[in-house]
């Protein structure tokens, strides 16, 4: 019995191994063969931990909040291609962002943590946005978080560690990419404040540095090469997208922006990152996702209006470099039954919501915070407590809320007296997180984890060579096909 199962598994493996090489196969014939169009403008939307879930996650919402009962599409859900995409790194299964990164920028596997080189880190591999601008097409990279973060920073850097990000804001000044959009730098005079400063060297080296709404929307050509920075940046990360107010640049009017100033003869490629909708799926922020999701759409809506300007000549990929949070659509507490709008009661993301109750402590003077005020902003800010929206508390939410109040605000901490919800929240935002949770199960949404998964994740593709985008790919395929269809350099 033990050497049937022994040989099955074997040859199990066997089978896998040779689909794997039969897919990537026909992915290298189909590049090889082509024969269509070539394109001139090129588009790359990565929606950072973006898995199906996710996607069909915000169709639910968009759908359920205008009283519909089937899922409302997303723009790219409706492209002629749809695929889906292997994201593991060149050591681990469950890759990181620097490591698919790299993989989407330059057609090759690496070590997680490696920015754009070899897995040992012993050499560098060219981009594809390196390689665009080889062809004399301008580039333009833009994120909602820094723009020294994992996956913009795979398209213009090359260094063995991901969170130097001195070092790779160095390499963005010197990059001679032509736009840079959205977030700012981490640390722009190195991690302890004592390196020159990164704002100083980019106008040095010809940037025009814009990072108020009315000096962004006066950019024009003559503005040479810009780094567009919003006004409001935390860590050089932009606000989450349901945290925007009108003082903000919205990821769209950053990829609208990019239009404008790397429309030229010879073409551009422009990578544009939905960079929070990982970070709302690590806290297993559903509304955040959600809202991060719509607002990457509307980037993507950008490029669409673009292109039925530019049908023959325009190519956008939208996909993802990972999925996170392991989301579902759908929860053990509903079961069968969906509450999708109960969501539109959460007003702000889980980061702003723990500095809420965080300025409860500040403002109180040292006075101990009591449990009723906690659930007034709780009520107020996330919606648990108000019955008419189906958002009542039952015993149990009102004991793990209980439990993570004494954790946060009374330091208390007693795991015998904790359930498994409670005790996987302890900390700084340990009723934030609690409170959060409750509300995402109510709607009908769930996670699995507060990591990354080895999912595979969504490919959408329009325009020239978008079948090669069809079926089932590896995240270095993105490059290859790019590459392939990257109009001939112009004489």
């Amino acid at each position: 019995m033990y050497l049937k199962t022994n040989y099955s598994w074997i040859l199990a493996g066997a089978i896998f191994l040779l689909s794997i090489s039969v897919k990537a196969q026909n992915v290298d014939h189909k590049r090889e063969n082509y024969s269509g169009n070539h394109a001139k403008y090129v588009f790359l939307f990565i929606g950072d931990g973006m898995g199906f879930a996710h996607v069909a996650a915000t169709e639910a919402y968009s759908s359920a909040i205008s009283n519909g009962k089937a899922f409302k599409p997303l723009n790219f859900s409706k492209f002629p291609a749809q695929g889906l995409m292997t994201t593991n790194a060149a050591n681990r299964f469950i890759t990181g962002s620097a490591a698919s990164g790299t993989a989407l920028a330059t057609g090759h596997k690496t070590s997680i943590n490696t920015i754009s080189m070899k897995e040992d880190r012993s050499g560098k591999y060219p981009t594809i946005a390196e390689k665009a601008k080889a062809k004399n097409m301008k580039v333009g990279i833009i994120t909602s978080v820094s723009i020294d973060h994992a996956t913009p920073a795979a398209f213009y850097a090359h260094e063995p560690v991901r969170h130097n990000y001195y070092n790779i804001g160095k390499q963005l000044t010197n990059s001679g990419f032509d736009y840079f959009g959205g977030g700012g730098f981490k640390f722009r005079n190195g991690r302890k404040g004592d390196q020159p400063d990164l704002i100083k060297m980019s106008k040095k080296n010809g940037y025009t540095l814009v990072d108020s709404r009315r000096d962004f929307h006066r950019l024009d050509k003559e503005a040479g090469k810009v780094i567009a920075m919003n006004p409001r940046l935390d860590d050089g990360a932009m606000p989450y997208a349901m945290d925007m107010n009108r003082k903000d640049i919205s990821l769209a009017d950053f990829t609208q922006k990019g239009i404008e100033l790397l429309n030229n003869e010879d073409g551009f490629f422009m990578m544009v990152e939905g960079g929070k909708i990982d970070w709302s799926a690590h806290g297993n922020d559903a509304a955040g996702v959600i809202h991060g999701v719509r607002a990457f759409a509307d980037a993507v809506e950008q490029a669409i209006a673009f292109y039925e300007e530019h049908p023959e000549e325009t190519l956008i990929i939208v996909t993802a470099d990972h999925e996170t949070g392991g989301m579902a659509v759908g929860a053990k507490e509903t079961k069968y039954s969906s509450y999708y709008e109960r969501l539109k009661q959460q007003r702000v993301s889980l980061d702003v919501f723990g500095d809420k109750l965080n300025d409860l402590v500040r403002n109180g003077r040292n006075e101990e915070v009591s449990f009723d005020r906690v659930m007034q902003v709780t009520k107020k800010y996330i919606g648990l407590g108000k019955e008419r929206h189906g958002l009542g508390l039952n015993k149990r939410d009102m004991r793990l809320l209980q439990h993570a109040y004494e954790i946060q605000f009374k330091d208390k901490e007693n795991p015998e007296e904790m359930d498994a919800m409670a005790l996987a929240y302890i900390g700084e935002q340990s009723f934030a997180q609690t409170a959060i949770e409750i509300l995402t199960k109510k709607a009908g949404f769930s996670f699995t984890s507060n990591s990354h998964t080895g999912i595979p994740v969504p490919v959408s593709a329009i325009g020239p060579g978008a079948e090669l985008f069809d079926g089932r790919i590896d995240n270095t395929d993105i490059p290859k096909n790019i590459e392939t269809l990257l109009q001939p350099v112009s004489n």
